[in-house]
């Protein structure tokens, strides 16, 4: 590992440990600490590969953000670091300027959300990027559907695909906005099929949800592993279990005002993106594709309300606990 070292790692020691806290300019620098990891700011300093240092532009808008997601690194660390060795041992950290920024720990919340749907499946980490985040597989070969991506990822693999990986569906192009002038006729052929036999009306086109943004790449993987910041997350299982984790949205105030979606499964990620979370009753190609039982259902998490939506998870299980056993009472005295 490459170690910093004369008046680079002097001036980011200079930020690190300035009271103040402010860049000498716009630009500063901002350095990332390896995931899973408490180490002390000088090791953390020394032990950061050069190529992770990058240039990041520092606003008043930027720090605005950064208010309620950090803490300064003049506070106490001995506090951060019991954290880490505690319940957040798993907790990714990242140093921006001297502030030390505390990312989910996407594991913990893999497993509560897997727990919850009573399932071995992985939920699915999807994130739209601009480039393809280091040490990342290209997607190689051929799938028939966007949603294919999920069942690989469910499985547990981590890749990412780019806008010709979606070509062979394309109603999957359209609702990620992949789609050229070349692949139009294909479908418009596809959506004549389906409207002569009666799967859709063609009026339903224009309310098919729609990424605002053609995404460079898109990264799909188990949300455990995943390599960044997921901008939705995919889980499915039977109803009973997805009202549950559908409640625990509610309760966060992270739940869309959308009823349940149908056809076609793929716009669920767009709308949760823009809306919040969402359920959907998924559509009978995506159920080919990935495989899910007619007993199960899609919810779609919007990536940065997570750790929200899992922090009232537990209070969700032990109320519908109690009102079981409430309801459970209520119907054998008042049944006759």
């Amino acid at each position: 590992m490459t170690r910093i070292t004369g008046s680079r790692a002097a001036r980011i020691r200079e930020c690190a440990y300035s009271k103040t806290l402010q860049p000498r300019s716009s630009i500063t620098n901002v350095a990332l600490l390896p995931r899973n990891v408490a180490p002390s700011v000088a090791e953390s300093i020394s032990m950061m590969p050069a190529g992770l240092i990058i240039r990041a532009r520092r606003d008043q808008a930027w720090s605005a953000t950064l208010q309620n997601r950090t803490s300064p690194m003049e506070a106490d660390l001995t506090t951060a670091a019991s954290e880490t060795k505690g319940a957040r041992k798993n907790v990714r950290r990242s140093m921006v300027a001297g502030i030390i920024t505390f990312m989910p720990d996407y594991r913990a919340i893999a497993e509560k959300l897997q727990q919850i749907l009573g399932t071995g499946r992985h939920p699915v980490a999807v994130a739209y990027l601009d480039s393809a985040p280091p040490g990342v597989a290209r997607f190689e070969g051929s799938q028939p559907s966007s949603c294919s991506f999920w069942r690989l990822a469910a499985e547990g693999r981590s890749f990412y695909t780019v806008p010709g990986d979606h070509f062979n569906c394309p109603i999957g192009s359209y609702t990620h906005k992949t789609i050229t002038s070349e692949r139009m006729p294909e479908l418009q052929q596809t959506l004549d099929l389906m409207s002569e036999i009666g799967y859709i009306r063609m009026e339903e086109i224009p309310g098919v949800f729609q990424l605002a943004e053609t995404p460079a790449v898109v990264t799909y993987a188990p949300l455990a592993e995943t390599p960044v910041e997921p901008s939705v997350v995919i889980v499915a299982g039977k109803p009973g279990r997805v009202m549950v984790l559908a409640e625990a949205a509610i309760r966060a105030g992270m739940m869309s005002q959308l009823p349940l979606l149908g056809r076609p499964t793929c716009m669920a990620l767009p709308a949760a993106l823009s809306n919040g979370a969402v359920t959907s009753a998924a559509c009978i190609g995506n159920r080919v594709y990935t495989e899910i039982g007619e007993d199960e259902l899609y919810i779609v998490l919007r990536g940065q309300d997570l750790e929200a939506i899992a922090a009232e998870i537990e209070t969700i299980r032990s109320a519908n606990a109690t009102l079981t056993g409430y309801h459970q009472e209520r119907r054998q005295t008042l049944t006759v």
